[in-house]
Order: C-alpha cells, then structure tokens, then sequence
C-alpha cells in the first residue's frame, strides 16, 4: 500500500524586522541610558484549501508584525552603561548564558567606564598583539567586533604554531593529510563500486 500525501492548505511565511529604543537606568550609578534592539522575526498564514491565498498571505504578515512587536518588548541586549561600564543584572545573566555560569563581565567595568567598543578595538589594532586582542573579548563581550579580535587571536596563534613546526614536523604533517586523502578517497571508490553494480 501507498500512501500518498494530498496537500489540503498553503503555507504562506513573511520576515519583518524592526528597531526599537531601550531606556534602562542603570543600578550601579543610577544613570540613565539609551541603546537601539533591533530583531527579525517571522509570521506565518494558513489558506485552507487553497481558497484564501491573499488573505493567508496578508495574515502572514500581520502575524509576523505582532511577533516583532512581542520580540522588541520582551528582549534586551547585553549593553553596559557608559558611565560606570556596568551590565545590569539581567544583561548579566544573558552573556552567563553565552560564555558560562562563572563569567563576571562586571569584572571589567572601569575599563569600559567613559569609552566605546570602537574606540578600545582601534586601540587594540594599534598594539597588534595577541594579548591585546584576548583582553577586548574580555572586556568588550557584547560588542560585534569580539568576532574580528577572535579572528585576529586565531591568525595570531596560528602564525605562533607555525613558526614553532621545524621541517620534519611540516614533512609529517603534509605526509599524514596525503594518506588521509587517499584513504577517504579509496573508502568513497570501494563504496561506489560496490553500490554502482547493483
């Protein structure tokens, strides 16, 4: 017997995004501040058997606005008060989650006092070392330039490690990705050869 699926609706999906304009006031140093959130989300609208398409479609989007206008209340980012440099308590517990239970952001608070992200990662640039680098994603967790400093940390330890290889050691290493290529290669014919005369 076979079963053969009758599709009965459509599905109609619509993507919106937004920005809105976060107030907190901060609960080490009581200043106020102000930084934008801006999220994408999605909605979804039914036509029961294809009979509504437009309707399904202009209920997707209506759905997906609602949703944005949910997200946007409800969220908040990890954003430090530019002041003292402090996280607020329930931006704390957002990068917790991200880099584990133990993590202290606050634990860098006066090197954020009075600064910017960008400012620190120009000053980082300038230095151009390692250790430079390690202490902006240290001290600047929330920022998205933490994604160029790991960049930067992972190019700077890879240039450590090849100077550290002498010759034998790149001869060994270049022979063991030879033999593992072959071997892949080998398995994958054996596989089709076997499964191709059937």
């Amino acid at each position: 017997m076979v079963i053969v699926p009758i599709p009965y609706a459509l599905r109609f999906k619509a993507t919106v995004s937004g920005t809105t304009r976060k107030r907190v006031t901060c609960f080490s140093c009581q200043a106020s501040y102000e930084f934008d959130i801006t999220r994408q989300v999605n909605g979804e609208g039914v036509s029961a058997l294809f009979l509504d398409n437009k309707g399904a479609k202009k209920r997707a989007v209506r759905n997906a606005r609602e949703n944005l206008d949910e997200v946007l209340k409800r969220s908040q980012d990890p954003v430090p008060c530019p002041v003292c440099g402090m996280y607020q308590p329930s931006m704390v517990e957002i990068l917790r989650r991200k880099r584990g239970r133990r993590y202290d952001p606050n634990l860098y608070a006066r090197q954020r006092a009075g600064t910017t992200d960008r400012a620190a990662w120009k000053k980082a640039l300038s230095e151009n070392t390692l250790e430079a680098y390690q202490a902006f994603i240290q001290i600047w967790p929330h920022s998205p330039l933490t994604i160029e400093a790991q960049v930067k940390v992972w190019k700077t330890e890879g240039r450590k490690r090849e100077e550290e290889w002498t010759p034998a050691t790149r001869m060994r290493s270049i022979i063991v990705h030879v033999v593992f290529a072959a071997a892949a290669f080998g398995c994958l014919f054996l596989l089709s050869w076997k499964f191709g005369r059937y």
